[in-house]
């Protein structure tokens, strides 16, 4: 019975010592700071996360001795953040936050590696140290973290209207890019310039300058060629309406800056500056500039402020004949500004010439001048003019007369053989109605002579580039059709095979799709026909979602091709990869490649809406959509 009795026994230990269905299990304690620092100690850079976190919520004397002392052991520079975001933690704790601070400033000073030294500067911001913040960003030997401390310092140094400090933020400054959020040390705390974006934060400190001895160090940054574009773009805008020697200066280099897009935004605000001198003679001489946009925006801007001299206008007759496309559009838009009959006369010649680029520039000449002698001129143009400069010249004839009579030219011909003589231009409000009623019918329905259209956006153009975002987030659900769940890359590409299928044969087209890499079906348009349509719709099917969203260096691949006049662009958020991010700059930099090209960029935002698209879109007089 021994057994019997040892088996009794064992039972009985058994249920002493396990809980019962009953009872709740043990609540367990939290890790102590021993615990957590051999955890570190032990797994170094392997160690989980949550160590880190727990370590701040003890914000203990101890915990921070752990934290230093981990630091000795962390190699991992992620992991090192995470230290220094756990002693940033501290900066609440009113009795151990100088001990704390002092340790991230030890690190700011002393760590070896570029991103530690980054990662513990952003940590000291969190204490509010406005002096070691300057001191720091005066003296520290790393350039990453002068910039990152004296980005911080942007709103207190502009406060203080010293203007070597204004100097500081113009050459400390890590980034204007509008994805960087403001960082700073706010004596206001209830500001919360933090949640704001840098570039919005900078713009209104550098606005509410007062002294002139400040607005004399902004004049002359625009002149330093180690300025970036975006701090130039931004000091032009401030500036448009200063007045001065130093800022007549700076406006009259900023033209000839060897930047196109700086020189085009300043050749635009120099024309504003109606106080200015000698402001035709900067223009003129950037007549001869390398860059096809600056001619055109310079003789363009020419005709707004020198309209009055008619020693000009005789000459915007040659210009409008010259050989130079760019100052033909140039010249086209001078003699929409000057609008004297003889000006009138020579634009209505310029309808048939030979650059189609210079035939929309006249086009959008004309629709605001709006004259009678064009009307049957541009009716004879109708049959003449390929794709898109047809529904141009179409809409050019509707916004004149007032009349939507349709795009083919006999009911315009008879319409005219009727008027004719007798016709008077309508005023310029009855012409709009005419021509939103045109587009609200063509909002309402697709077009019934239309081959094809994207997304209800009618393609009208024989040279259209179709750009397409297959990022990773295009993975992403778009709707369901019953229990069937479509991604948008499902939807895009269902999208685009239906338009290929309906292009017609002798249409030039080519495909862009974009994600880390730029993918293009061919290097330049190519024509439509039976084996391309067939190449096309495989490039399309064989395109899946991955990665990150260049779309600028997708768009600059677009208008590499010269005959390109209409662009499609699909993109579900915003840049992430590229050469350029920041969607100002991209901004600025098709309105560079576009100066003297009128391609038009029609936009389509996947999921939500997209400032870029819509901004491309109001432009170039493209069609934005969002889709869901």
């Amino acid at each position: 019975m021994k057994w019997v009795s040892l088996l009794f026994l064992v039972g009985v230990i058994f249920l002493s010592t396990s809980p019962s269905a009953a009872e709740a299990p043990l609540r367990q304690d939290p890790p102590s700071v021993s615990e957590l620092l051999r955890t570190i100690q032990k797994n170094r850079d392997g160690t989980d996360p949550v160590v880190f976190e727990e370590l701040a919520q003890h914000a203990s004397s101890a915990a921070l001795k752990a934290l230093d002392r981990a630091l000795g052991v962390l190699r991992d520079e992620t992991q090192r953040e995470r230290v220094y975001d756990a002693l940033a933690a501290f900066a609440g704790v009113e009795a151990l936050a100088p001990r704390a601070l002092s340790l991230v400033e030890r690190e700011v000073r002393r760590a070896k590696s570029a991103p530690s030294r980054l990662a513990a500067a952003h940590a000291l911001l969190a204490f509010d140290p406005l002096d070691l913040a300057r001191e720091l960003a005066v003296e520290h030997r790393d350039p990453l973290v002068r910039g990152l401390l004296g980005d911080a310092l942007v709103v207190v140094r502009a406060a203080s209207e010293d203007p070597s400090e204004v100097q500081a933020i113009l050459q400390g400054g890590l980034s204007l890019e509008g994805g960087v959020h403001y960082l700073g040390i706010d004596p206001d705390r209830a500001a919360r310039l933090a949640q704001r974006p840098h570039r919005e934060v900078v713009r209104e400190a550098l606005a509410a300058l007062q002294s002139r001895e400040c607005r004399a160090v902004l004049a002359r940054a625009l002149g330093d060629p180690k300025l970036g574009r975006l701090w130039k773009l931004l000091l032009l805008r401030l500036l448009v309406e200063e007045r001065g020697p130093e800022v007549d200066a700076a406006f009259a280099t900023a033209c000839r800056d060897a930047d196109g897009t700086v020189a085009l935004l300043a050749i635009d605000l120099l024309a504003r500056r109606v106080d200015q001198g000698g402001r035709a003679e900067i223009l003129e001489g950037l007549l001869d500039h390398r860059e096809a946009a600056v001619r055109r925006a310079a003789l363009a801007a020419l005709g707004r402020i020198a309209q009055g001299d008619a020693a000009f206008r005789r000459r915007l007759s040659d210009w409008a004949g010259d050989s130079d496309p760019a100052l033909r559009m140039g010249a086209a838009a001078a003699l929409a500004e000057v609008r004297t009959p003889e000006a009138v006369a020579t634009l209505v010649g310029m309808i048939p010439d030979e650059e189609w680029s210079v035939r929309a520039e006249v086009l959008a000449a004309l629709l605001s001048v709006r004259p009678k002698a064009a009307i049957p001129i541009l009716i004879e143009r109708l049959e003449s003019e390929p794709g898109r400069l047809a529904a141009d010249v179409h809409s050019t004839l509707v916004g004149i007369t007032g009349q939507d009579l349709g795009r083919r030219a006999d009911p315009w011909r008879r319409w005219w053989q009727g008027e004719g003589e007798r016709f008077h231009v309508p005023g310029r409000a009855a012409a709009q109605r005419a021509l939103d009623r045109r587009a609200a019918a063509h909002a309402r329905s697709k077009t019934a002579a239309a081959p094809a259209d994207f997304y209800r956006i009618e393609v009208e153009s024989e040279r259209v580039v179709f750009v397409l975002d297959i990022s990773g987030s295009m993975r992403l659900p778009a709707k369901s059709v019953g229990r069937i769940e479509r991604s948008r890359m499902d939807l895009a590409k269902e999208e685009l095979s239906e338009v290929l299928r309906k292009l017609p044969d002798g249409t030039r087209f080519n495909l862009i799709f974009f994600e880390e890499e730029v993918h293009a079906f061919a290097r330049r348009t190519q024509e439509m026909n039976r084996s391309q349509r067939a190449k096309a719709l495989r490039f399309v099917a064989d395109q899946y979602a991955i990665g990150s969203t260049a779309l600028y260096p997708a768009l600059k691949l677009a208008f590499q091709d010269p005959l390109v006049d209409t662009i499609y662009l699909l993109s579900d958020g915003a840049p992430t990869v590229g050469e350029i991010t920041d969607i100002e700059e991209i901004r600025a930099e098709v309105a560079r490649w576009n100066g003297a090209r009128h391609v038009r960029i029609h936009g389509i935002s996947m999921g939500q809406d997209s400032t870029l698209l819509r901004w491309l879109c109001e432009d170039t007089g493209g069609s934005y959509r969002r889709v869901d």
